[in-house]
């Protein structure tokens, strides 16, 4: 499967009946020590720029999983997030 590039990605995606926007960043307040963010507050995932391209496309999918979580409220333990993104990766790379 080849994975997208930054500028491939969607700038809205709808979960639910939310639209949430799609921002990378490159050094941001706060964001220091991560890859991505999902910002419920905002309905805002930043994702960091400079990653490779499967390590974007995994953050997304982590992040979206977490939009997911507020949209639907079902919170879940941080590792299931971990599981859940991984899981979807390889369905990906397997049937893609």
């Amino acid at each position: 499967m080849k994975t997208p590039t930054p500028k491939q990605y969607p700038k809205t995606i709808i979960v639910g009946e939310t639209e949430w926007q799609i921002k990378f960043f490159r050094n941001k307040k706060g964001l220091k020590n991560t890859s991505g963010l999902c910002d419920p507050s905002t309905n805002i995932i930043w994702l960091k720029q400079g990653q490779s391209h499967t390590e974007l496309m995994s953050t997304y999918i982590h992040e979206v999983i977490h939009a997911f979580e507020d949209e639907y409220d079902c919170k879940m333990p941080h590792k299931m997030v971990y599981m859940l993104e991984n899981a979807t990766m390889n369905f990906l790379f397997a049937n893609l």
